[in-house]
């Protein structure tokens, strides 16, 4: 029953020190490729978070909204 609340917000705070270094040095190259590694691999709960966690990276500066549009049209 309590899965069922969380609405797969535990995928969302899930640690991911590869992703999160990815986006603290704002690493655009390192981002593609990892979208591809998330696709090759059908690893869709990480793509989510490449995605969301590059959207928000862009409300601090970061650049990175080209990341998160291919791992939006990847999960399309």
């Amino acid at each position: 029953m309590a899965a069922d609340l969380t609405g797969g917000d535990a995928d969302d705070r899930e640690a991911d020190d590869v992703l999160d270094g990815l986006i603290h040095r704002a690493d655009l190259d390192g981002l593609v490729r990892l979208v591809d590694d998330c696709c090759a691999m059908r690893d869709w709960p990480r793509l989510r978070r490449l995605r969301d966690r590059a959207r928000h990276a862009v409300g601090t500066g970061r650049q990175l909204w080209p990341a998160a549009t291919l791992a939006e049209y990847r999960l399309a």
